[in-house]
């Protein structure tokens, strides 16, 4: 079933969305400890293609057209966001069953669908309308050169993060119902992280040339479906 609009919408690497429909069809019979391993190698790399695909190809495009040594700094968060995406994930597997992988696998299996002609796989993430309302006018006006600033498509940018957070990485960690240290442990790297991701947003908002905003509104208004 096609998602319903509006939705921010996340391309993923084609071993992602196989690997997770092979994953949900063997969990119907059980699954095995190495499935677990196999689980979180998925999850990570499909954070990872959302960090890559939202904020460094952008970071490439900004560093190409207006080369600034500011940009580096939002490079090796970047890659920082993802290696620690790779180390918590395979660090969190000793702490549940195999069978506590079934409903984040499910979660997971769920958000992803094939969209366009050639069906390719994305992850999607719905949002509040009144987001998407006010991230399409904020988009529009910086591809036409006519925003004034950054800052408001700073915070509405930053309101997506949250959504996305809680549909891809709240919801699920919730679902493996770890125990409070292991739980409080991810909070605070989740939340380390955040503020980090914000910072680095509101610092770009403020340091960009307003010839860089056309680049910023094209690239970002590739992840939102309106209809």
């Amino acid at each position: 079933m096609k998602p319903t609009p509006p939705y921010i919408a996340f391309p993923l690497r084609p071993h992602i969305a196989k690997g997770l429909a092979d994953l949900t069809a063997r969990s119907q019979t059980g699954l095995a400890d190495r499935d677990k391993k196999i689980g979180a190698e998925l999850l990570a790399d499909a954070y990872s293609d959302v960090i890559e695909h939202t904020f460094v190809e952008l970071l490439r495009e900004l560093d190409k057209a207006h080369p600034d040594p500011e940009l580096q700094e939002g490079f090796r968060l970047m890659e920082e966001v993802q290696e620690k995406s790779h180390h918590y994930l395979g660090w969190v597997v000793g702490f549940f069953s195999s069978e506590r992988l079934r409903p984040v696998i499910a979660h997971f299996n769920k958000v992803t669908h094939e969209l366009g002609d050639a069906g390719h796989a994305y992850v999607v993430v719905h949002v509040k309308p009144r987001l998407v309302a006010d991230s399409q006018r904020v988009l529009e006006e910086l591809q036409a050169g006519k925003a004034g600033s950054l800052e408001e498509g700073a915070e509405l940018m930053i309101e997506v993060i949250e959504a996305t957070l809680d549909a891809l990485v709240y919801q699920p960690k919730d679902l493996m119902k770890f125990n409070f240290l292991v739980s409080k442990t991810l909070d605070g790297v989740i939340s380390l992280l955040l503020k980090y991701v914000k910072h680095m947003v509101r610092k770009l908002a403020r340091n960009l040339p307003r010839e860089s905003y056309p680049i910023v509104g094209r690239h970002l208004m590739q992840f939102l479906v309106t209809k």
